[in-house]
């Protein structure tokens, strides 16, 4: 089965109600990743048509918005063939859109099944053009994802946006990359926990991030840079109530996992495990080659076992200046006959030595 339709399925099963993990779970590990990145924006498009739209984003964030409004501007023309194909999938003004008006999701969908033939055989890469142009082209959404914190409906999306940045990020700078965006997922919780503990009643805010694992410290984990415990709390109000956090693999540094956890009111910097999801092993050390020994001839030189002598190991602690003295042959002689450079010759190396020698007895 096509990786489109995959997604078709999936989609369906998602407006229905479902959750993306339990979806997932029905298709192939080679597929989840990629599908998983799709039903979140999916999802967020669906979310939007009721998410109240935040304040303008700090300065700090504009020069982002235009990096973004310029490749948008690129994938614009993509929406072209789509939209004389359907004219009824248009995109409308969202400033006018009211309580009794399609969703912007719903739109989408009537477009997209008013283009596509019988069976799913609609390419990925022009359906992904579509639902990404269709909800992100738009300012108040990329403000909303980047201002959005766990907990949020559109959070997901800033995770998401989180992913792309590690997958075009060059090899040499992905470990800098990823501890960049690791110091921002910490400050996100840091600011939804400070939200949780202004107002009494607040419960747990639950969230899904994907982190790299980097170790155990006591009774606690780490994954990325946040503090993790191993389980949490089904009831925030009873300790009685604690559950262990699940997961599907071991553990070990360096291993890229998808974390489901819940911020709670209380002490800030630490949050309550759920329950993790390898998504990548970590990479395998390269084995070290194993050091040949240097050989002890010389190059270009050439042994030739002249008339008289024989071939003779060296034995134990024997040095070839014991060997010239029993054969009355120089060790200079001995080297240019063996084609042996200075320094000393290891035991058990074979040479020639005149037949006189007096071969000590071996143990």
């Amino acid at each position: 089965m096509e990786i489109e339709e995959y997604f078709a399925q999936a989609v369906d099963r998602l407006l229905t109600g479902e959750s993306i993990d339990d979806i997932l779970v029905s298709y192939p590990p080679s597929v989840r990743g990629e599908l998983r990145s799709l039903l979140v924006v999916v999802e967020a498009a669906e979310r939007m048509a009721t998410v109240t739209v935040p304040a303008p984003a700090s300065l700090n964030r504009v020069s982002a918005r235009l990096l973004f409004a310029q490749r948008a501007a690129e994938l614009r023309g993509d929406l072209v063939a789509v939209s004389a194909a359907a004219p009824t999938a248009a995109l409308r003004s969202t400033s006018t859109a009211t309580s009794d008006k399609p969703t912007l999701w719903q739109r989408l969908r009537d477009g997209w099944d008013a283009i596509r033939p019988p069976a799913p055989l609609l390419r990925l890469a022009p359906l992904t053009s579509v639902l990404i142009i269709a909800f992100l082209l738009t300012f108040t959404v990329v403000v909303s994802a980047q201002e959005s914190l766990p907990g949020d409906q559109i959070y997901g999306l800033k995770e998401w946006m989180f992913n792309q940045r590690l997958a075009t990020a060059p090899p040499e700078l992905l470990a800098t990359e990823r501890d960049i965006i690791a110091k921002e997922q910490v400050d996100d919780v840091g600011k939804t926990a400070a939200e949780l503990n202004s107002r009494p009643e607040a419960s747990a805010a639950e969230a899904v991030g994907t982190f790299q694992y980097r170790g155990e410290d006591a009774d606690f984990l780490y994954f990325g840079d946040l503090l993790v415990t191993k389980g949490y709390r089904t009831d925030v109000n009873d300790p009685d109530s604690w559950t262990p956090m699940s997961g599907n693999g071991e553990l070990q540094p360096g291993v890229i996992v998808m974390l489901r956890y819940q911020i709670v009111p209380g002490p800030m910097g630490v949050v309550e495990g759920i329950s993790y999801r390898i998504m990548q092993e970590p990479p395998q050390p390269t084995p070290e080659p194993t050091p040949m020994p240097t050989p002890v001839r010389s190059v270009g030189c050439q042994r030739i076992q002249p008339r008289g002598w024989t071939a003779y190991s060296i034995g134990t602690n024997e040095t070839l200046r014991d060997i010239s003295a029993r054969s009355k042959v120089s060790s200079v002689e001995l080297r240019r006959v063996n084609c042996l450079t200075d320094g000393p010759v290891s035991a058990g190396t074979t040479i020639f030595v005149p037949a006189r020698i007096a071969v000590p007895p071996r143990p």
